[in-house]
């Protein structure tokens, strides 16, 4: 399991949680926010980092990829 943070709304609310891999915390955001994900960034959180520090994996509307 990896921990996830997921920035969501015009307000820029902020919730955490975990999730096998990118894709499962996309889906877990669909079905537990009303939030379009057009508005939603999702960041893979570091280990022993404070939430929204890490890599971000989804963003307006698409997963990043990082070569």
């Amino acid at each position: 399991m990896k921990y996830y943070t997921v920035i969501y709304g015009e307000s820029n609310m902020q919730y955490s949680f975990k999730a096998e891999n990118e894709f499962e915390a996309l889906e877990f955001c669909k079905g537990k926010f009303s939030t379009p994900t057009s508005q939603m960034v999702i960041v893979e959180n570091t280990e022993n980092a404070p939430c929204e520090c890490g890599r971000v994996v989804f963003a307006n509307n698409n997963f990043l990829r990082y070569e």
